[in-house]
């Protein structure tokens, strides 16, 4: 299973934008998943298999925990 994380300004533009170049780089999806949103950032994961919510929660403890 491939899980790419979309990190980015909470902008439709920006993120079609993301989504299309990781589908122009060969990325599948068979799934999105909505981690996280503020009112300036969007965290999605999109993955080439159905993404789950334990498997959303342990991307975002592990991303969060990386950044301190």
């Amino acid at each position: 299973m491939a899980l790419e994380p979309i990190i980015c300004k909470n902008d439709v533009k920006i993120i079609v934008n993301k989504i299309q170049e990781y589908l122009e780089n060969g990325g599948i999806i068979k799934s999105v998943y909505l981690v996280d949103h503020a009112e300036g950032q969007i965290v999605l994961l999109i993955g080439d298999e159905e993404i789950t919510q334990a498997m959303a929660e342990i991307f975002w403890t592990g991303y969060q925990a990386a950044l301190k």
